[in-house]
């Protein structure tokens, strides 16, 4: 695997992981769902950085998919080194 591929993946793990620090905040201030939950689906509130974490998530889903598609372009065309 070459170096573009690796860090490719690293950024992926990273990806999937970023959605434990909200749930984390979310289950520490709220507690699990309950029934009203899935009547009443407005967010509930969470401290400031339960926000910042689910940013950070949101962000590194937005920029994901342009960078693996620059990464495996560059791959494919044999310009990745």
């Amino acid at each position: 695997m070459t170096t573009d591929l690796h860090y490719l993946a690293l950024t992926a793990i990273l990806t999937a992981a970023l959605w434990i620090p909200y749930i984390a905040c979310q289950v520490m201030t709220n507690g699990f769902l309950s029934r009203q939950n899935y009547v009443d689906p407005t967010p509930r509130p969470v401290p400031l950085w339960g926000k910042r974490a689910d940013r950070t998530y949101m962000n590194a889903v937005e920029v994901f998919a342009p960078f693996a598609a620059l990464v495996l372009i560059a791959h494919v065309a044999g310009k990745a080194n």
